[in-house]
């Protein structure tokens, strides 16, 4: 396993201060999203969840009304 310089170590800290999510840091830093969440665990960092914009209970996915019953040429 490859170690990493101290350099990249304090811009991985400083990017995620910033709330910079891990794929953002791992875009910028050139590397995986599976490596900085590695290296973030190895470092005991935490990783943060941003804060819901709306409560949990409101749905993204509108309500949806009973479709009216089908009408078949047989039927008519």
């Amino acid at each position: 396993m490859a170690e990493w310089p101290e350099y990249r170590e304090r811009m991985l800290v400083k990017m995620r201060d910033h709330g910079m999510s891990a794929s953002e840091i791992a875009r910028a830093m050139g590397t995986t999203r599976n490596a900085i969440i590695g290296k973030m665990d190895r470092m005991g960092m935490t990783r943060r969840r941003r804060a819901p914009s709306r409560p949990a209970t409101e749905a993204f996915v509108p309500k949806q009304q009973p479709s009216p019953p089908r009408q078949f040429s047989w039927q008519t």
